[in-house]
């Protein structure tokens, strides 16, 4: 469900934010958390209608390597904002890191453990002695250890094969993996798209563990120095979603 909810609670944002525009357009990158997929179809809709634009922004969308990286580049100053897992981004922060998010796009997990209906895994607990693949220090990876807990598991119970999505993929596919780590919404797709054969997707929020995934970050120092820029980027992306959802509907009629 595509909704965004705006941190109301960094009073330092918005109290400090108008909505003045720049004759001049401001440049800003966006960052995002991985390879261009139907996640990101809101920011790119929200700069083709102009939202950005109208916000005065000049927005360059940049395709990323994983949340982890992407909110590396972010606490560095190589991008002004970052579209990254939540998980990621408290996991940074907790280390010093200094990021903060100002809004979440996806409000349930899509995280999951993706795997061949053949490979007979209904619920984690079949994981026990079978191939699981994920890319070490992601997101999910992140999460894992306490979706296991949850099922009365732990990480030694389940042989574990470490790669970047594209290995991970071809090892589910190519049968050298029994399951994966990966979202709902994409390499699921992928899988049957590949082997004509029917995937089996558990949702992490089925089993005890759902928390709010995809977000916007920046930096305290952007907060503090750049509130107008972040007021307005927030503003022209809570329009794009919506857009989405207004263009799925007329698609329908």
């Amino acid at each position: 469900m595509w909704l965004y909810r705006i941190c109301l609670a960094i009073a330092a944002v918005v109290a400090c934010a108008h909505l003045s525009v720049a004759q001049t357009p401001q440049k800003a990158v966006l960052l995002l958390n991985w390879y261009l997929y139907s996640e990101h179809a809101p920011f790119f809709l929200g700069k083709e209608r102009g939202y950005f634009k109208e916000a005065g922004i000049d927005l360059d969308i940049q395709e990323g390597r994983g949340s982890v990286p992407t909110v590396q580049a972010v606490a560095a100053g190589t991008a002004q904002f970052g579209y990254a897992d939540l998980a990621s981004v408290l996991k940074a922060a907790d280390k010093g890191a200094p990021v903060m998010t100002v809004g979440i796009l996806l409000q349930k997990s899509p995280m999951a453990f993706i795997a061949p209906r053949e490979k007979n895994i209904r619920q984690p607990s079949d994981l026990k002695g079978k191939t699981l693949a994920l890319t070490p220090g992601d997101s999910l990876s992140q999460v894992l250890p306490l979706v296991l807990r949850k099922a009365g598991m732990k990480e030694s119970d389940i042989n574990i094969i470490g790669a970047d999505n594209r290995a991970k993929l071809n090892a589910v596919i190519n049968g050298q993996a029994d399951a994966m780590l990966g979202y709902l919404m994409d390499q699921n797709l992928k899988i049957e798209d590949a082997t004509k054969k029917p995937v089996a997707v558990l949702p992490f929020s089925d089993y005890g563990v759902n928390l709010a995934s995809s977000c916007i970050l920046i930096t305290k120092n952007t907060a503090e120095k750049d509130a107008d820029l972040v007021q307005r980027f927030m503003n022209a992306a809570t329009r794009a979603p919506e857009g989405v959802v207004f263009a799925a509907r007329g698609s329908l009629l």
